[in-house]
């Protein structure tokens, strides 16, 4: 792989590892923040919505209590057989109504719960309940609630809508319990309350409030929902974590889609107030975010790879001119050396090698002069030692015919040399043979 490729590379690689983190550390910082704030404001949301739930409720209490403690009503409860103030307390208590929207009905009955003034007229004289159980729970939960007792929410026995039932105890001079006030109230205007209450851009979140008693919704988005059974098992762990904590936040799906639920329990209700979000309505904007973020990387990642890619190819341009200059350097092909000058005012590493290059070509072409010197001297020497050869040759020659000269000279005078000593030889037995003789003759 050539340089320019690597830096490319290495370059590339550490540019996608750091967006990468940075766009995750980003993302979870975003997300983590927007969870925390979505926390926030959905419990700010659910408990804006409880408190206009129990003070709606806290007004219809008081309304309860201020008719019971009307003089004319105690005298009713006192002298139920008097019909001329029967009629007063009627047309009082059908005044008092229109006071107040959404009423369903009001009525005043004894302790066990004979009807003495009701604004559904057909009810009077018959009794609000016949249960033991349900007459006696009656001053119990008055007696608990200081006096106004919110019953529960439960559908209306005549028009089946859910209305809130409510008990007013009527007391006497001493103080003593002595008879009721009661009625209902519809909710629906409850309901247009706490739809039509802002929810700080929260455009898909729904709001129920669930009944803790009955296990049923007193009011939903459906209204085809009223009254129903709870089935959602969001909402269920919202009534059942009710029971320990007055409020909290969970994420659930909720129809295959992941949801924020939010709760708050209203005890004096026995009512859980509810408040789903989609998480896409919250995390959207992090979404949009991320892809920017993502696009913008993707952006950056090109961008820095062109420029890496040009300016490596730059360099390494340079680096294989002057990688083949120092080749034809290897070659002692110095005709290309001038071209080292271009690059060696440069201050980066091409600059570096190009000075080097220049250095070793000095060096070499000091060399190759060197050389070329010698060679010139090594010639010279070269043809005199030719000419020293050939007179050392033909001297050789002057001497090899001397010497065949010498050797045939003493190849002679070694045959006359024999020659002689045969003669001396012959000589010296004939004086011999005369000294013979000689003695012989003596």
């Amino acid at each position: 792989m050539k340089i320019g490729q690597k830096i490319t590379l290495i370059i590339s690689t550490v540019i996608l590892i750091g967006l990468c983190a940075l766009i995750t550390i980003s993302v979870n910082l975003m997300r983590n923040t927007m969870n925390a704030a979505t926390s926030s404001r959905l419990n700010e949301l659910v408990d804006a919505r409880a408190v206009l739930v129990d003070d709606y409720f806290e007004k219809y209490r008081a309304f309860y209590a201020g008719f019971a403690s009307l003089p004319e009503v105690k005298e009713l409860v006192v002298n139920p057989d008097d019909t001329e103030l029967q009629a007063r307390v009627q047309k009082t208590a059908e005044s008092y109504k229109e006071t107040r929207q959404g009423m369903e009905g009001l009525f005043v009955t004894t302790l066990d719960t004979y009807i003495l003034v009701h604004t559904n007229t057909d009810s009077i004289g018959a009794y609000s309940n016949t249960d033991p159980a349900a007459v006696a729970a009656i001053p119990e939960g008055i007696a608990a609630h200081d006096g106004e007792w919110l019953k529960g929410l439960v559908p209306s026995t005549s028009t089946g809508q859910i209305v809130a039932v409510v008990y007013a105890g009527v007391y006497d001079d001493n103080n003593e319990l002595i008879g009721y006030v009661g009625g209902g109230c519809f909710i629906d205007e409850l309901k247009d309350m706490v739809y039509h209450m802002a929810l700080n851009g929260m455009d898909n979140a729904k709001v129920y409030l669930l009944s803790t008693t009955r296990n049923n919704y007193i009011f939903a988005p459906d209204n085809s929902m009223l009254g129903t059974d709870i089935t959602e098992e969001s909402h269920k762990k919202a009534v059942s974590e009710a029971a320990s904590k007055k409020n909290g936040i969970f994420s659930a799906k909720i129809g295959g889609v992941n949801n924020w639920v939010a709760y708050e329990y209203i005890p004096d209700y026995d009512a859980v107030l509810v408040i789903t979000d989609p998480e896409s309505d919250v995390l959207g904007s992090v979404n949009s975010l991320t892809m920017l973020m993502l696009i913008v990387g993707i952006i950056i990642l090109v961008i820095t790879l062109v420029s890496t890619i040009i300016v490596s190819t730059m360099i390494s341009r340079n680096i294989r001119d002057v990688s083949d200059i120092i080749k034809d350097i290897g070659t002692l092909d110095l005709t290309n050396s001038e071209r080292l000058k271009t690059y060696s005012g440069r201050k980066d590493e091409v600059g570096d090698i190009a000075r080097s290059a220049i250095s070793l070509t000095d060096a070499v072409e000091a060399s190759v002069i060197s050389l070329r010197k010698r060679s010139a001297n090594l010639k010279l020497g070269s043809s005199q030692l030719a000419e020293n050869s050939k007179a050392t040759l033909e001297s050789i020659s002057q001497v090899d015919t001397a010497v065949q000269e010498i050797a045939q000279g003493a190849t002679s005078q070694s045959t006359e040399t024999m020659n002689a000593t045969s003669s001396v030889r012959e000589i010296g037995e004939i004086v011999s043979l005369t000294k013979e003789q000689s003695e012989l003759l003596k």
